[in-house]
């Protein structure tokens, strides 16, 4: 009997986040392994209200020592590949790396190879204010491709939906109105599509001529695609 392939999983910013990670890997599963198989996923997930309260003191070492603690937890149970269950938590995504011998994806990996795939060189970014400031989605790709970000005070509108309202509540349709309108704007500044850098904006139709990627499905698909725990966790350059 071949041995399982665990998914490893560092959730809880926020729990809906991590709700929707483990409802993608499963319905990925399903899919190509057929119904009634489900995925091998171990997660451990930390109570969010310290990270935000972490963040917003400008403490970045609490956030880093919170998510290594987790790594460490992760670690034990020996999975074959984890991924971070947040964008914005890729700003200590070489802490958590370090932690774990296993392939630890970014969630740029997927992200970049849809891009290639689709041609475009170009991508509007849709996330809050840290994941844009830290440039994560700069992580392993080559000097052709260029990352696009909202004007100051749309991005300022999209962090307060993310950590305010939708850390709160969850999404309501006047969230996807807001996503377009900010969408818009970067297709107009010359964006070739459009990446929607969050969990919580995971599975929202945008009106777009363009290609829109769901960097939550994108994650989980690059993550289950890894064949063994022995394959290096470098994503490469692409263009």
């Amino acid at each position: 009997m071949v041995a399982p392939r665990w998914l490893g999983v560092i959730g809880g910013m926020t729990w809906r986040a991590s709700a929707e990670y483990y409802r993608i890997a499963n319905e990925l599963v399903a899919v190509q392994s057929g119904a009634p198989h489900s995925a091998y996923v171990t997660m451990v997930s930390p109570d969010f209200a310290p990270l935000v309260r972490a963040l917003a003191a400008g403490r970045p070492d609490d956030v880093a020592a919170v998510l290594v603690d987790a790594a460490r937890r992760l670690a034990v149970t020996d999975p074959a590949v984890v991924v971070l269950a947040a964008n914005t938590a890729h700003l200590w995504f070489d802490q958590v790396r370090a932690e774990v011998r296993c392939p630890v994806v970014h969630v740029a990996e997927g992200v970049h190879r849809a891009a290639a795939e689709a041609g475009v060189t170009r991508l509007g970014i849709l996330g809050t204010t840290a994941t844009a400031r830290a440039q994560v989605y700069r992580h392993g790709i080559g000097s052709r491709t260029e990352i696009v970000h909202p004007q100051v005070d749309a991005q300022e509108a999209l962090h307060r939906l993310i950590t305010v309202d939708l850390a709160a509540r969850g999404p309501c349709p006047e969230d996807a109105a807001l996503l377009a309108t900010v969408a818009a704007d970067l297709v107009a500044a010359g964006a070739e599509a459009v990446v929607l850098g969050c969990t919580e904006f995971s599975g929202m139709r945008l009106p777009l001529d363009v290609p829109v990627f769901d960097s939550t499905a994108l994650h989980v698909r690059a993550a289950l695609d890894r064949p063994t725990c022995d394959e290096p966790d470098s994503v490469g350059t692409w263009p």
